[in-house]
């Protein structure tokens, strides 16, 4: 018999929280229609509410936002490294499917206190303003953890390995350091049904997907493909368990 689903949200607990910003928005609007503009704004919705509706079984754990050219990922509270799991997972499907259809995108994540009212429409803590602060200073099409993240693992002594996580030199905009990163590459493989490919097959999807990013800008922006291609690497290096499935 199925336990009932506690619908019940605190508002102020420790959470996981993630912050996806979409690059060039801007230049979108000047370039594209209203019309698809909307369409890819619903898209993203849709991936954020299929991936909530997949989670409800589990305790309807996160909660995903949308407005404008942002999204946020909130976690329900703190029960243990099964609402990581959840968090990570959907965040990282979030940032795969979006770029697997052309959309370039950008986050970080933290954990802290939040208050979160849905009712009054205020969310608000120091690890909201953590996760935004590691989204501005990504230099690559993927999402990062604040340090805030290390710490929840360094006290509860718990595991990062596989939990859609891996630890390698990030391309932050002013300098090039370690930090923890969630794995979207294989993310966004289950998410198109192609995990069950060889990992050459596998490789040159994400590969082509990263590349037709490039048909999208020029000059500057391009910095941004060159390196999530890099730390697609990075990631190849540190994870070798992807090239064996």
């Amino acid at each position: 018999m199925e336990q009932p689903i506690n619908k019940k949200w605190e508002i102020t607990t420790n959470r996981f929280v993630a912050f996806i910003d979409i690059m060039g928005f801007k230049d979108m609007i000047a370039k594209k229609t209203h019309k698809e503009i909307y369409s890819m704004l619903e898209e993203i919705s849709d991936i954020g509410r299929s991936l909530e509706n997949a989670l409800i079984n589990y305790g309807n754990n996160i909660k995903v936002f949308t407005f404008s050219d942002s999204i946020i990922v909130l976690s329900k509270r703190d029960d243990g490294i099964a609402t990581f799991v959840d968090f990570s997972n959907a965040v990282s499907k979030i940032i795969g499917t979006s770029i697997f259809n052309g959309i370039p995108i950008k986050g970080g994540c933290a954990y802290g206190l939040i208050s979160y009212n849905k009712e009054k429409n205020i969310l608000c803590g120091k690890a909201f303003v953590d996760a935004i602060s590691m989204e501005e200073n990504l230099h690559y099409y993927g999402i990062a953890c604040h340090h805030s993240i290390d710490k929840y693992f360094e006290e509860h002594n718990h595991c990062h390995k596989g939990m859609f996580l891996y630890q390698s030199k990030t391309t932050l905009k002013n300098s090039d350091v370690t930090h923890y990163n969630l794995d979207w590459f294989s993310s966004a493989c289950e998410a198109f049904y192609e995990s069950n490919k060889t990992f050459e097959y596998r490789d040159n999807l994400i590969k082509d997907k990263i590349n037709n990013l490039y048909l999208q800008v020029s000059g500057k922006p391009r910095k941004y493909i060159d390196n999530t291609l890099l730390m697609y690497q990075r990631y190849l290096d540190k994870d070798p368990l992807f090239r064996s499935f």
